[in-house]
């Protein structure tokens, strides 16, 4: 039965599809603006607009996709900017957008402290508007659009401007970006989409998708296990996590796909992106007990330090009124017939 059938159903759209807006309460999570969405078609998510405007829970059917970091929600107010004290407000959540001035390793560049993953998935965003549209089939679509600035007196003025959607009886969230150097001289453009998967979507069981021509190691510690950098183990105590760098295939016009599935629940989730755009993916592998999590990072430049990715040459730069445009897509992969679309999609990718 289509949407437009069920509405004659209907007193209030939100028995079927609710989409609201909130502002969260408690410890130091208090007063951070939330908008969730349900559908009983089986998607749910909440963005928070105080964070970036990222998608933190995603669930399926009941079914948890994403992994929430031990530190819980917390306000931007609570944001610590040197060495590695963004982890003190690490929700993690399906996505954590780290940049603009830096991603990975902090470090002091260019008389700049840069901390680990930058400023911006602390930041809350101005002009946050959410409203529900309808598409070309009478589905209502959310939308949301908000936009995010790291700005610093004399030195720059970056811009981020997102849009959300997902529609009624999808299975998908698409994200979309733009990025302007609203100054005038040129500045570093790191950017780094922290997608994160969690229990029980993550375990031992979980297959890894992701199409890879070329595998390296991180650390050291990496090294050791580089063999089994597609498997999963059980949780274990104190384990240090272990990162990986993969260049992956992608079709004639630069698309590919990661992605995470498991047979104990039946379902996964894939991430979609462009190469052109985001030309390195980081292997976020960390199995220790009660952090138990995984992070597939697609990236334009690597994450060893600011300087490090300068003196490489990977590191990137917009110019005075430069925008850069992304698009990052979820999809739930609902049992065997999404998963082998999948897989056929990762077999054609050169």
């Amino acid at each position: 039965m289509s949407f437009q059938e069920k509405k004659k159903y209907l007193g209030h759209m939100s028995q079927l599809f609710d989409v609201r807006t909130y502002r969260l309460c408690g410890g130091r999570m208090d007063g951070v603006k939330a908008t969730s969405v349900k559908m009983d078609t089986g998607l749910e998510f909440t963005v928070f607009a105080d964070r970036c405007m990222d998608p933190y829970y995603l669930s399926y059917r009941g079914r948890n996709l994403s992994y929430i970091g031990p530190v819980g929600v917390v306000s931007p107010a609570y944001f610590l900017e040197r060495d590695l004290d963004f982890l003190y407000g690490f929700t993690a959540g399906s996505l954590s957008t780290c940049g603009l001035s830096n991603i990975g390793s902090p470090s002091e560049n260019d008389s700049e402290i840069l901390g680990l993953h930058g400023r911006l998935s602390h930041t809350p965003a101005e002009d946050y508007g959410v409203w529900v549209d309808e598409d070309a089939a009478g589905n209502p679509t959310v939308v949301m659009k908000g936009r995010m600035r790291e700005a610093k007196q004399g030195l720059k003025n970056l811009v981020m401007t997102r849009e959300i959607r997902a529609a009624y009886g999808g299975k998908t969230i698409t994200i979309s970006d733009t990025f302007q150097n609203a100054g005038f001289t040129a500045s570093p453009f790191m950017l780094l989409y922290h997608c994160n998967f969690g229990y029980p979507l993550l375990s031992e069981n979980a297959q890894l998708l992701i199409p890879s021509a070329n595998v390296r190691p991180r650390t050291d510690f990496a090294a050791q296990a580089l063999e089994s950098w597609s498997t999963f183990e059980a949780p274990i105590d104190g384990i240090e996590e272990r990162c990986y760098y993969h260049d992956l295939k992608t079709d004639a016009d630069g698309n590919t796909m990661v992605g995470v599935y498991n047979d104990d629940i039946g379902m996964g989730l894939s991430v979609r992106f462009n190469k052109k755009v985001l030309d390195h993916l980081v292997q976020w592998k960390n199995p220790a007990s009660g952090c138990y999590a995984l992070g597939l990072e697609p990236c334009n430049c690597e994450i060893d330090t600011r300087a490090k990715a300068k003196a490489d040459g990977n590191i990137k730069y917009l110019q005075p009124g430069e925008k850069v445009r992304n698009t990052l897509i979820y999809e739930v992969i609902d049992g065997e017939k999404d998963l082998e679309a999948v897989k056929a999609f990762q077999s054609s990718l050169k």
